[in-house]
């Protein structure tokens, strides 16, 4: 599973209750994030990266 609309829709329908990306995040380990910014919803950055998120907003 490497399209974030693809996995939203399939939960959504009601057709799966969970896809798998783990082989995805191997390959993008900000697949998550990205994925989150592709749907239209502000990134949840984990608390660690907060600070240099901020920051690097500024």
């Amino acid at each position: 599973m490497t399209d974030p609309q693809y996995a939203d829709e399939i939960i959504t329908s009601g057709q799966a209750d969970l896809v798998f990306i783990g082989r995805e995040l191997l390959r993008e380990p900000y697949w998550a994030l990205k994925a989150q910014h592709t749907l239209g919803i502000e990134p949840e950055w984990p608390i660690q990266y907060g600070y240099a998120v901020k920051r690097r907003a500024k």
